[in-house]
C-alpha cells in the first residue's frame, strides 16, 4: 500500500471538512485610495491569485449589479450608433449650417486686416 501526502494544509482534514472565510476589501474613509478602484481592483487580483496558488478554492465573485468593461464598450458602441444616424438624419442642416460659418470665416478674414489697422490708428491717437 502506498501512502499518500497531502499537498497542502487544506487537503489534511476530512474532505467533508469545509471552512467558508468572506473577505471584504474596504479602504478606510478619508483615505486616498477611498475613490482609487483601479488600486482595489489590482489588490483583489493579486490576493485571489496568491490564494488560488496556495490551494484555496475561490468562488466567483458577486455580480455588483455594475457592467463591466464588455457592457460599456457596447453602449458606447450603440450610443456611437444613434448619433451616427441622427447626424446622417440632420445632415442637411448640418452642411448648410457649415456653408453659412464658412462664409463667415471668409468674410471675417477679410475684415480682420481693416480692424487691425483701425486698432492701430485708434491706439496712436488715443495714446
Amino acid at each position: 500500500m502506498s501512502e499518500q501526502h497531502p499537498s497542502s494544509p487544506l487537503h489534511q482534514g476530512h474532505p467533508a471538512e469545509r471552512l467558508q472565510v468572506l473577505l471584504e476589501l474596504v479602504p478606510a474613509s478619508g483615505t486616498e485610495e477611498a475613490g482609487d478602484l483601479a488600486l482595489l481592483t489590482a489588490l483583489h487580483h493579486e490576493l485571489a491569485t496568491d490564494l488560488q496558488q496556495e490551494g484555496f478554492v475561490l468562488p466567483p465573485p458577486a455580480s455588483t449589479g455594475q457592467k463591466g468593461a464588455p457592457g460599456f464598450f457596447i453602449e458606447a458602441w450603440l450610443i456611437l450608433q444613434q448619433v451616427a444616424g441622427a447626424v446622417w438624419q440632420q445632415h442637411a442642416a448640418i452642411a448648410e449650417g457649415l456653408a453659412d460659418l464658412s462664409a463667415l470665416v471668409t468674410l471675417f478674414e477679410k475684415l480682420l486686416p481693416v480692424l487691425k489697422r483701425l486698432r492701430e490708428r485708434h491706439a496712436r491717437l488715443v495714446g
